[in-house]
């Protein structure tokens, strides 16, 4: 399986990285964000790293299989699943971590009560605002 590594910036003693890997008979390719650690010019570790999108993804028959978000070389993601595992366009398994933990069903469901209290205020707030811009425009 051929793989392509793509450094795309350095910042101090990191150099961030742009992996792909291919299997073209398995119509496999995964891309990997991360990060090569230095010390005296010579590679240390290597940690999956990427904020706000997904550090792996993982297509299979050219479509996403799997997205998974990786914080400084740990499973992460703050009040959303850190694994995706798509079935068609259908999402199959979701697994949560927090900092490379895996969440528990009842972590997961305290997750949830705060994001749908958080869509709750955004309506409230949203509805208020367009209440506020009718009254400036009559």
């Amino acid at each position: 399986m051929p793989s392509v590594r793509i450094p795309y910036k350095k910042v101090q003693n990191f150099v961030l990285i742009k992996q792909i890997d291919y299997d073209y008979r398995r119509k496999y390719k995964k891309i990997t964000y991360c990060y090569d650690e230095y010390k005296d010019g010579v590679v240390v570790k290597t940690y999956n790293h990427r904020i706000n999108n997904p550090a792996v993804i993982i297509y299979r028959n050219n479509h996403i299989n799997e997205l998974q978000y990786w914080k400084f070389g740990k499973l992460h993601r703050l009040y959303a699943p850190a694994i995706i595992i798509y079935d068609g366009h259908i999402i199959a398994t979701e697994k949560w971590y927090y900092e490379g933990v895996n969440l528990t069903e009842v972590e997961i469901e305290a997750e949830k009560k705060v994001i749908d209290r958080r869509q709750k205020m955004m309506k409230v707030i949203l509805k208020i605002k367009r209440k506020q811009e009718n009254k400036i425009n009559i």
